[in-house]
């Protein structure tokens, strides 16, 4: 694959290192292109090389995507894009729809993590969090192996509500799970451990 990367990059913004390493490690080439750069010169660079992936914020690829729709509704040679990869924020179900119409893509994909933590969990697509689908729900369901990291949810007061380690999140019944911040720890950063790290992100645990 041919990642077109509409990222915004400030210096020393270790997130966008990390994202690329995935991408290099997964067999892709990334076009890093920023996200400042003209919607009509992403979409030219992703036609001449070929780019089968897009990348960015969602609300830098919900641009793009207009941009590319606006070219094609005018009868002009727009790119198909096959698999799109939003991070930083939340996408709602229509902005999704939104995006696979635009760009024809097949597959909207996410990751999850931050410049303290890197990418440690994915997107797990078809899976409702309340068992249903609404166009304005923003909840995602991800997964992440719990052989690299420690997740827990814990209260305001900083008590322990579910742990990742726990033995009982595997044969979990019909009783919801509790909402809390998450924290982290790290199972695999040696140079730069994260042990407990409280993300601010609310969420729960589920097993698959």
């Amino acid at each position: 694959d041919i990642v077109l990367s509409l990222h915004h990059g400030p210096p020393m913004y270790r997130g966008l290192s990390v994202e690329a390493l995935i991408i290099e490690d997964a067999g892709a080439t990334e076009l890093h292109i920023g996200a400042a750069a003209p919607d009509s010169l992403a979409m030219q660079i992703a036609k001449q090389f070929g780019a089968t992936v897009v990348t960015a914020s969602s609300s830098r690829l919900l641009q793009f995507a207009r941009y590319v729709k606006g070219v094609r509704d005018q009868g002009g040679e727009a790119v198909d894009i096959k698999k799109v990869i939003y991070t930083s924020e939340t996408l709602q179900r229509h902005q999704e729809h939104y995006l696979v119409d635009a760009l024809r893509a097949e597959v909207v994909g996410s990751t999850y993590g931050s410049t303290e933590s890197g990418e440690w969990a994915v997107l797990v697509n078809g899976v409702e969090l309340d068992g249903e689908e609404s166009a304005s729900n923003t909840s995602r369901m991800f997964a992440f192996d719990r052989r690299l990291v420690v997740a827990e949810i814990i209260s305001e007061d900083g008590t322990v509500l579910a742990a990742s380690t726990d033995a009982c999140l595997d044969s979990m019944d019909d009783r919801k799970p509790p909402v809390g911040e998450i924290v982290l720890t790290s199972l695999c950063k040696w140079r730069n451990p994260l042990v407990r790290y409280r993300t601010g992100d609310i969420g729960s645990l589920h097993p698959l």
